[in-house]
């Protein structure tokens, strides 16, 4: 058995979801959020991850180049159709990961539901994602990365998100305020698991045929 001291937070949500399959029987699929720009700039440097310019990181073009031939997959391949739930760290690049590959299509009619995301959101040029007739999409603070010193992964409010992402459901998280990170405690590997376990427990009781968990560790 590997010790805390051996885990990565990569390692921990793979192992939840691989737990969530055997204890519950339904299919759970999971994927990384696409290239963000604090990977880029932590490649040259990995002192980056420690500076503010990297604060809730966004995703760089060839991220969304990667969101963009992931959705192609998922459409292709008929996985669209068996998904009925979409998981979601509350963080920037995260959920414009999961609204770009499993969301609808451009959004034209507000008549028709508010938008998973709108024009633009984190300056990334790109346009406004439909919510009609998409799976539901839901923020879940419990699958969050490791937490703590990164300002990569401080998130910003919810009251932020909430316009930025104005059909994705962040009903679960209770604070308003990012309350978890702590600028300079990284978090342990053990409190890391834990929140795998409080994530299990989250969906010990849904009946769902299959769902998706979109984290933070990036599409290579």
């Amino acid at each position: 058995m590997l010790g805390y001291s051996a885990v990565s937070a990569k390692m921990v949500w793979m192992a939840v979801v691989v737990l969530l399959c055997f204890r519950y029987g339904n299919a759970k699929y999971y994927t990384w959020h696409a290239q963000g720009i604090h990977n880029v700039a932590a490649e040259k440097d990995h002192s980056a991850y420690l500076s503010e310019e990297y604060f809730d990181a966004h995703l760089t073009s060839l991220g969304w180049n990667q969101v963009d031939n992931l959705r192609r997959h998922v459409i292709s391949s008929g996985l669209a159709k068996k998904i009925d739930l979409v998981i979601t760290s509350p963080l920037l690049r995260t959920m414009q990961t999961a609204v770009g590959v499993f969301g609808g299509d451009g959004f034209v009619d507000e008549a028709k539901g508010l938008p998973l995301m709108i024009e633009n959101a984190g300056n990334c040029g790109r346009p406004a994602i439909s919510s009609v007739e998409t799976l539901p999409f839901i923020a879940v603070e419990a699958c969050r990365e490791h937490l703590g010193v990164h300002p990569c992964d401080r998130r910003r409010t919810i009251s932020e998100y909430q316009i930025l992402f104005p059909s994705l459901d962040f009903s679960l998280i209770e604070s308003n305020e990012d309350n978890l990170w702590k600028p300079d405690v990284r978090e342990a590997n053990e409190d890391l698991a834990d929140r795998g376990i409080q994530f299990i427990n989250c969906f010990a009781n849904c009946e769902l045929r299959s769902l998706v968990l979109v984290d933070n560790r990036f599409i290579s």
